[in-house]
């Protein structure tokens, strides 16, 4: 299974993902972070182990990708730093998910668990709401790369306003560009964030139905029993 946590920057990704992750261990699940599965992925290329055939998307959607940008002579929007990086992990995470999915790791048998925090799902994100909805094809054969029967995948529900007070104290995330890195932009940046969540997150319910919506303002131990009373009761 991959579990995803995605959502608003300052919503309590990566905290929820600290507090759930020991909550599965307990329940006798083996939980693969990305260092190993990357490893692992390495180790098969190494050895000229067979990979799945939905690799070859890796260079095809990039492909089509600066072709549309091509016949709409918008190729300059390709390439800013931040949009090139996102894409990369976009499609790099593309080639993680496939091979977790495909491989014995996710076989029926197994309590495997690959998570995170920046995913597919999270880097569609960001690439919308620092690309516009040009990017909206890549984003879309990106999941159609996938199948996702195995995936879960937790939005992290937060205010805007509450972000901006979480994100004020702890700091400005350095993946964003330098015209972001102020406390005066932290309000447009996050609803550049929460106007690309309310466009990906219908692409996503389409491919994986119903995702596990967890309200970051509340406790982190409500929230944590809501993920895992999700995961046990099949609702997600």
């Amino acid at each position: 299974m991959i579990l995803e946590f995605c959502g608003l920057p300052g919503s309590g990704k990566s905290t929820l993902e600290a507090e759930i992750l020991p909550q599965l261990e307990r329940h006798n699940f083996r939980i693969v972070m990305r260092e190993e599965l990357e490893e692992e992925f390495l180790r098969c290329r190494i050895l000229g182990n067979s990979l799945p055939g939905r690799f070859v998307f890796y260079g095809t959607i990039s492909l089509s990708l600066i072709a549309s940008f091509l016949r709409s002579g918008r190729i300059r929007d390709l390439f800013v730093p931040v949009r090139v990086r996102t894409a990369y992990w976009l499609l790099k995470d593309v080639r993680l998910y496939a091979f977790f999915l495909e491989s014995d790791l996710n076989s029926p048998s197994s309590k495997v668990v690959y998570a995170a925090s920046e995913g597919i799902f999270q880097h569609s994100v960001n690439l919308i709401a620092w690309g516009g909805d040009g990017f909206l094809p890549l984003v879309e054969q990106a999941l159609s790369a996938l199948e996702f029967d195995s995936v879960r995948v937790v939005l992290t529900e937060l205010p805007v306003s509450e972000a901006e007070r979480r994100i004020l104290s702890r700091g400005i995330p350095c993946t964003w560009p330098k015209q972001a890195q102020s406390a005066a932009s932290i309000p447009a940046t996050l609803n550049r964030y929460a106007t690309a969540l309310g466009i990906v997150m219908p692409l996503i319910e389409r491919r994986i139905g119903k995702m596990i919506r967890v309200d970051t303002e509340k406790h982190t131990g409500e929230s944590v029993q809501v993920v895992m009373e999700a995961l046990y009761s099949g609702r997600n």
